[in-house]
């Protein structure tokens, strides 16, 4: 049945001579403005779409359905089933006159309706005698299309097939709706991305100049120079992995991150890794040792990233080292894995806190630093070479901590967002 508000308009003074063109909307400027806004107009045919218009067809048992928006002049379909085009003039557009209902508008017969009885879709091919048209709407109110089902001869719609309709516009909306969103997120990450790239080439061209200088500078005769310059490097070195971090923590964020896999020696890995951070180790009075018990064979992996996994390791475990203290770097075979073992005698970790470690955004209570960045983008590395990455800790006698990566596994090319 249809409903009382929707019925058709019947002729007083006999045919008209010419189709009736719709109004255009009093919000018309706004309406086109929201409609633009998707971005949706002229995209290629999506299977989400086709879905909505073939079920909705089958519901209301007519031969044509679909999703139509209106644009200034013309109307175009995102989605049709029973046309075979894309868009029509909006001079002839049935659906214009819809969006001048409140909902829904209901044709049971076109040859009876003042707007419709001479439009050349009715009056010509395909000689369209039924409309049924439910409003797409934003959340504003907007009008900037309808759901519709046509059929080539006069008829009614049941309560059924009304609901199913009215039903189906809404999940339209929420398929627009969601593409928008995700639309404007990949925008975010572009432009996230861009703004990244610029912070970091701003940042890395005057540390490596620092860099430079401070080489220069180490080989001068005077000591308390050459010392300075040492530490000077460092903490240029230190200030460059910081922007490493930024960037490669954005880029797992976006899940834009991708991994170059080849294999390659862990024992290699493991002693230039010691070679970099012995000098670094040895300012801060800090032992650091080497322990390699047997042969460790290659696995596959990116030895970028796997780089920047020990360095961030071996980093952090120096952060929380006391003078005095010790530092064991090692490997073992276990199994169909490799275990990396980085051992401290730092203060330790409370059984609570060592799964927080891992969060970028935790920092160590009552700590002026927690472990940052760092051991998010670790595990994030680790997970996406297939392996694993887990603490264990006493407090009071240090921590240790135990990097397994698969010996014979095909890893993932791309690692996920953290």
């Amino acid at each position: 049945m249809v409903p009382a508000s929707v019925g058709s308009r019947g002729m007083r003074h006999g045919r008209v001579r010419r189709p009736v063109k719709a109004e255009s909307p009093t919000n018309q400027y706004a309406r086109l403005s929201a409609l633009r806004a998707y971005e949706i107009l002229d995209t290629p045919r999506e299977a989400e779409f086709d879905a909505i218009v073939k079920l909705v067809a089958a519901i209301c048992r007519t031969p044509i359905a679909v999703v139509n928006l209106i644009d200034e002049n013309r109307q175009w379909f995102k989605a049709e089933v029973g046309l075979g085009v894309r868009e029509t003039p909006l001079d002839t557009s049935l659906c214009a006159h819809a969006i001048l209902e409140r909902d829904l508008l209901v044709v049971p017969d076109t040859l009876l309706d003042v707007r419709f009885a001479d439009n050349p879709l009715v009056t010509g091919d395909p000689r369209l005698r039924f409309y049924a048209g439910a409003l797409l709407k934003t959340s504003s109110n907007l009008p900037i299309g309808t759901l519709c089902v046509l059929d080539v001869q006069p008829r009614q719609l049941d309560e059924i097939q009304i609901e199913a309709l009215k039903t189906l516009s809404d999940h339209v909306m929420n398929l627009l709706n969601l593409r928008a969103a995700a639309q404007e997120a990949r925008k975010a990450t572009q432009a996230h991305q861009v703004l990244l790239a610029m912070v970091s080439h701003d940042l890395r061209t005057p540390l490596n100049v620092v860099m430079l200088c401070a080489e220069r500078l180490a080989s001068s005769s005077d000591p308390n120079t050459a010392t300075v310059s040492g530490r000077l490097k460092r903490a240029a070195v230190s200030a460059l992995h910081l922007v490493d971090d930024l960037v490669d923590f954005a880029s797992l964020q976006a899940s834009s991150l991708t991994l170059q896999i080849k294999d390659a020696s862990v024992a290699t890995l493991l002693k230039d890794a010691m070679d970099f951070f012995e000098p670094i180790a040895a300012n801060a009075d800090i032992q650091l040792q080497l322990q390699l018990t047997e042969e460790l064979p290659w696995v596959p992996m990116d030895v970028s990233r796997m780089t920047q996994v020990m360095n961030n390791i071996i980093g952090n475990a120096l952060k929380f080292t006391p003078a005095k203290g010790r530092i064991s770097v090692g490997g073992v075979v276990q199994d169909a894995m490799i275990a990396i073992l980085v051992a401290d005698t730092g203060p330790g970790i409370p059984p609570e806190q060592i799964e927080r470690v891992f969060d970028p955004h935790w920092r160590t209570p009552g700590a002026a630093r927690g472990a940052g960045l760092g051991l998010s983008i670790v595990r994030s590395l680790v997970e996406a070479h297939g392996g694993e990455v887990t603490i264990s800790s006493v407090m009071g006698q240090g921590t240790t901590l135990a990097v397994r990566l698969p010996r014979f596994a095909n890893p993932s090319a791309t690692v996920t967002g953290l």
